[in-house]
């Protein structure tokens, strides 16, 4: 940040030399030093001296070359008569920076960063500066500073310009223990419902040892009560201070006034449905296995919860074998809503003419 000081003349250093002198006027100096950023005269007399006050009136100054805010060496002239008197301006920067410390204490809490300007409420200085922080074996540069252990440190710090002015300052940091806000009237509650709700606010509050007094930001969780029922319940307490840490507590209430609740007792249902119905099934080798509309036909299937559950049943018939002679089983199967499975089996007799022959014509011989 770059900030102007205006003076009214510019600093000149007087250094006449021989053979500065050509016509009828002399320069007061070939080599002039001015400071960073104050504005140089462009008044001719401070630049030349002439026998005859007219003389100045036909002199032309050029000064263009000349920054003002950069540090170095210009050329500059004067012209007169057609000839030129040249000289240099060298700008220089002699000036510490200035600045105002915030405050000669500061307090910190454990990670809490303390930045370059907090500590410092103003800063000038025209060319580029760095701040430095020190204390003990530790210097930082152009940061601000953080702890990781309490105590109280002595802190140097010095703010350098480019040219190596320097202005220096010190100043203390106490250090403290990370707080948590905390509460303060949290004893247990009574409420009968049949009475007006009680405030869950009333006398608690919250403190912070470097807030304060939190207590117009906490917050109340009492999700956890259910009025319906009498029993002990948690109201749950919130409040978090500018550093972002959080206090968190709790009281009891008891929750009176309802009637006595009654004792639930879960009923499981373990009864197995029952499938009935099923008689016996003849089959000739060849022919079709009965369609399903068949097989289910008479077909029942109860449960002592449920009731009638037949339309739930699926039937298995992939043991029949129709080409074979045999007996074989379908099997039925039901599950009721508390997923009890009933389960029966249904013979299937399945006849071969040919072998019936053979048997009829041994039984003759």
């Amino acid at each position: 940040m770059k900030q102007f000081r205006v003076i009214a003349f510019i600093v000149l250093t007087m250094c006449i030399f021989a053979g500065c002198t050509k016509g009828s006027i002399t320069l007061k100096s070939d080599k002039i030093t001015a400071e960073l950023g104050v504005i140089i005269s462009h008044e001719i007399t401070d630049y030349v001296v002439a026998s005859k006050p007219e003389e100045l009136e036909k002199c032309e100054l050029f000064l263009s070359d000349v920054d003002i805010y950069e540090v170095g060496i210009y050329e500059a002239k004067v012209v007169y008569a057609g000839q030129d008197y040249p000289f240099t301006i060298e700008v220089k920067d002699t000036v510490a920076p200035k600045a105002i410390l915030a405050k000669e204490e500061f307090e910190l809490e454990i990670g809490e960063y303390l930045d370059i300007y907090d500590v410092y409420s103003k800063i000038e200085e025209i060319s580029e500066y760095v701040v430095y922080f020190s204390y003990g074996d530790i210097e930082v540069e152009n940061e601000g500073l953080i702890f990781e252990e309490a105590g109280e440190f002595d802190i140097v710090s010095y703010i350098e310009d480019e040219s190596g002015n320097k202005i220096e300052f010190t100043f203390k940091i106490i250090v403290l223990e990370l707080s948590v806000p905390t509460f303060e009237g949290l004893t247990e509650l009574n409420w009968n419902i049949n009475e007006d709700k009680p405030d869950f606010l009333e006398g608690v509050t919250a403190y912070d040892t470097k807030d304060g007094d939190l207590t117009s930001a906490i917050e109340v969780d009492d999700s956890d009560i259910d009025e319906a029922y009498n029993d002990e319940y948690r109201i749950y307490y919130y409040v978090e201070d500018s550093e972002g840490n959080v206090g968190e507590a709790y009281r009891i209430i008891n929750i009176s006034g309802n009637k006595e609740d009654i004792d639930y007792v879960e009923v499981i249902d373990e009864t197995i449905p029952v499938i009935s119905g099923m008689t016996e099934i003849n089959i000739t080798v060849g022919e079709a296995m009965p369609s399903m509309e068949t097989l289910m036909a008479g077909v029942t299937a109860i449960d002592g919860k449920d009731g009638n559950i037949t339309s739930k049943m699926y039937i298995d018939t992939g043991e029949v074998d129709v080409t074979t002679g045999g007996e074989y089983y379908i099997y039925y199967f039901v599950l009721d809503n508390d997923f009890n499975e009933g389960y029966a089996e249904r013979l299937v007799i399945v006849t071969d003419p040919s072998e019936e022959a053979d048997m009829y014509e041994e039984e003759i011989e």
